[in-house]
């Protein structure tokens, strides 16, 4: 199955995070970083993670989203094939423009924010 790591600097949400995921029955399968996100992406880069899908919901008064996205391509987190969805508000600056290896595939908006979707473009196999 799915493994899950959610990183927030909040203690009161991730105290609520963990809550949640106790109560539908998948405290073995997530991982709570409560930690500021630029330290919690380079330990899970130094660590060679990587994920398959990855959520950046920046705080929408302080929109960091295009420093994330380049931090996660930084560190390699996202896998061969992987997607971010970056979730801002919709009175942000435009949603942010694709890092080198990704593809914007669309931008959405719902309700008072916008969803814009990236797909990291398949990693060549390695020569032997």
């Amino acid at each position: 199955g799915a493994d899950v790591t959610f990183v927030d600097s909040s203690r009161d949400s991730g105290a609520a995070i963990r809550a949640n995921v106790a109560e539908l029955g998948f405290g073995a399968r997530a991982t709570m970083l409560g930690s500021e996100v630029r330290r919690a992406l380079a330990a899970l880069g130094a660590a060679h993670e990587s994920f398959d899908l990855i959520f950046v919901d920046a705080p929408f008064k302080d929109d960091m989203s295009a420093e994330v996205l380049q931090l996660l391509c930084r560190y390699g987190l996202a896998a061969s094939n992987g997607w971010m969805v970056v979730e801002q508000s919709k009175r942000a600056p435009a949603a942010p423009d694709a890092p080198a290896g990704f593809e914007r595939v669309t931008v959405a908006r719902l309700g008072d924010h916008r969803l814009a979707f990236y797909r990291r473009e398949e990693t060549p196999p390695r020569n032997s």
